[in-house]
């Protein structure tokens, strides 16, 4: 059985809000272990506040690089959901059209 337009809308929205939640651990889990590599750099090497911010650039790199992807993905699919979604209604009102001039030629034969 297929899916309608409406249900792939609201189930497109749903992995939309979830992908939401995974950029909030894309930018937390990152920006959470520069902190603390940072830290340990600083600490361990004497560079205070080189590590910090050196891993903080990366965690912020890494991060908006895995978030742009992300936003691709989104956004490709829905614009393949209202690509198919204008096929699916240029197809219905061409097969509206071709059933009315059926009609109209059915009249005439009996006619």
């Amino acid at each position: 059985m297929t899916e309608s337009f409406e249900e792939r809308r609201e189930r497109l929205r749903h992995r939309t809000f979830v992908m939401t939640l995974q950029i909030l651990i894309v930018f937390g889990v990152p920006a959470f272990g520069a902190y603390f590599l940072g830290v340990y750099l600083d600490q361990r090497f004497d560079m205070r506040p080189y590590g910090s911010v050196v891993s903080g650039v990366l965690a912020l790199i890494i991060s908006w690089t895995i978030t742009i992807r992300i936003y691709r993905d989104i956004s490709n699919a829905f614009k393949a959901l209202e690509k198919e979604e204008e096929v699916a209604e240029q197809a219905k009102r061409a097969g509206g059209k071709k059933e009315h001039r059926q009609e109209e030629s059915s009249e005439e034969n009996h006619a």
